[in-house]
């Protein structure tokens, strides 16, 4: 009942964010929970017997004993050759998954080979999700928070539509990054629209960030440019690719107050049940070589 976040410190990166999810979720069930990083002083701890999940741009330090298990997202296997039969690889879900030689463990999660791909998921734990927040009153205003950005994985041209569509309408477009988690709900909830924009290798590719899981459990409609995230949801989202269209699609819903509170209940329970870090948790304990 040990686990070690061997990683990304909280705003460092983007995938600090999901080394969190992890490390409360852990925290919340019961583990003695660390996050560690290749600076930090681990002279004095027992890392007997845990189970350490990391990330192959900040696995330099990390012990690599014959007791442990190993959770690896894009690391070098060769480094861990000494202690292969303990190692899990992880990776998100994408196209290139190749479905006939895994085994289907839940909609886009599938595990063969020794990885396990799935979605990422919200960094809320299942009872701090309330329903009630679907009942909210929205400002006139989007706060986007998280990344925009070029390059061959970037958002911004994707994103671009969207925020023309909110000026049209008067809606103030505000970007904001790094902010705490109290922070970055309060802002979620009280956006008038919430979308989970994916660039085009993602939308091409069907990756699943974790943007539409993170909008939803704090209250909001899901919107999506993604015909991947809608599936997930069994088309249950508002789905547009023209990121455009996609805000007179929400912002119409919205007109519909009835309507507009059931379906967000509705994705909220589903997140609940099926998308936090608990539920990633169980599934890589479910075939971790060796057992968890």
């Amino acid at each position: 009942m040990k686990a070690v976040i061997w990683g990304h410190k909280l705003h460092t990166h983007t995938h600090s964010y999901v080394h969190e999810g992890f490390w409360r979720a852990f925290k919340y069930l019961g583990y003695d929970t660390y996050w560690l990083d290749d600076q930090d002083d681990v002279s004095g701890i027992d890392f007997s017997r845990a189970l350490m999940i990391t990330e192959g741009q900040v696995d330099r330090r990390i012990p690599i004993r014959d007791d442990c298990h190993y959770v690896l997202h894009n690391c070098d296997r060769l480094r861990y050759a000494s202690v292969a039969s303990r190692c899990l690889a992880l990776q998100v879900y994408t196209h290139g998954v190749s479905t006939s030689e895994v085994e289907a463990l839940a909609p886009f999660t599938f595990y063969g080979a020794g990885c396990l791909t799935q979605p990422w998921a919200t960094d809320l734990l299942p009872h701090e999700i309330d329903l009630s927040w679907a009942e909210r009153r929205r400002k006139r205003r989007v706060m986007w928070v998280g990344t925009i950005g070029a390059g061959l994985f970037g958002n911004v041209q994707e994103i671009e539509p969207f925020r023309r569509a909110c000026g049209e309408h008067g809606v103030p477009f505000i970007h904001r990054t790094g902010v705490d988690r109290r922070a970055h709900v309060a802002y979620v909830q009280a956006s008038w629209l919430a979308p989970a924009i994916h660039g085009a290798w993602q939308v091409a590719n069907g990756y699943i960030a974790c943007r539409i899981f993170k909008n939803i459990s704090y209250g909001q409609m899901g919107l999506t440019n993604s015909a991947t995230v809608h599936a997930l949801f069994d088309e249950q989202l508002i789905h547009r690719a023209d990121t455009f269209d996609l805000f007179a699609e929400g912002e119409a819903l919205m007109q519909r107050r009835s309507e507009y509170v059931a379906r967000i209940r509705d994705l909220m329970r589903v997140v609940r049940e099926r998308h936090t870090y608990i539920n990633r948790i169980e599934t890589i304990l479910s075939v971790l070589p060796g057992g968890g």
